[in-house]
């Protein structure tokens, strides 16, 4: 009894949180228009930050399975009534060619050590399958940097940079073609997203906290994320801090890029010599 009523807490915070959290709802927005009609599909969902996502992509049709990462499964377990797992390493426990979509939450950086991960996701897609993965975009420029990293010291923020779109390309070439690439989530957004997350791990960082605290918390954040979008608005041209890559399953087959004899690629050499 006390199982469930734990998990069924769980389960209206998550529903709260996603209530409020308006970048949530604009990743799972943007996520089910790059993968479109899902009916008759069977798809996989890895890392989603919230079971309410989860739980959305299903009502979009097919058959489903989610793989958290590093959530509490009780939540997932209760609101998806089953087809949950969890793991600690890149070793996805399904057949061969099992999938015709698979989505990532995050959880790749673009380098080298996400091949393990791409790998087993080649392995388990059917050979003509889908591949969306979402990402932090690079900004070298952005004046989010230099605060993210002070955040991330304070503690309650993600220190990561992010990726470019070359660095996905470069994760994805052996075995995936890239068919769409999207941006979306601009300056007053992701800086909203930061303060939420350092004001979340603030509060619980205080012993015995209720989760009258957590809501008002979060419900703090959705008038932050309101206003952010507002001012978002007055930056039409500015590019987005999250990378949605949308990616076909082919044959594995190593990529070599060509190196020129001084050492750079041939992009960078063709992007060296271009009028500016």
């Amino acid at each position: 009894m006390e199982a469930a009523q734990s998990a069924g807490g769980k389960v209206e915070e998550q529903l709260f949180a996603f209530r409020k959290s308006l970048p949530m709802q604009v990743v799972l927005r943007e996520v089910l228009r790059m993968a479109g009609d899902t009916s008759d599909l069977d798809c996989m969902d890895v890392g989603a930050p919230n079971c309410m996502i989860s739980f959305h992509l299903r009502k979009n049709g097919g058959e489903w399975e989610t793989v958290a990462t590093g959530q509490d499964m009780a939540s997932f377990d209760a609101v998806l009534e089953g087809h949950t797992h969890r793991i600690d390493g890149p070793k996805l426990p399904f057949e061969n060619k099992t999938f015709d979509l698979v989505i990532v939450f995050g959880g790749v950086a673009g380098s080298r050590a996400d091949m393990p991960l791409i790998e087993e996701l080649h392995r388990c897609l059917k050979p003509d399958g889908r591949l969306i993965l979402l990402v932090r975009r690079l900004n070298r420029w952005s004046l989010l940097r230099p605060l993210r990293t002070w955040l991330a010291r304070l503690g309650g923020v993600d220190g990561g940079e992010g990726c470019s779109e070359s660095d996905l390309f470069g994760v994805l070439k052996d075995g995936f073609d890239v068919h769409e690439v999207r941006m979306f989530g601009r300056f007053f957004m992701a800086l909203a997203e930061m303060l939420t997350a350092r004001a979340l791990f603030k509060v619980g960082a205080v012993k015995d906290i209720s989760g009258s605290r957590v809501r008002r918390a979060w419900a703090a954040s959705g008038i932050l994320y309101r206003l952010a979008f507002q001012l978002d608005m007055f930056l039409v041209f500015s590019r987005g801090h999250r990378l949605l890559v949308m990616s076909r399953r082919r044959a594995w087959r190593s990529r070599q890029a060509p190196v020129l004899v001084d050492g750079r690629s041939i992009s960078e050499a063709v992007l060296s010599r271009a009028p500016r």
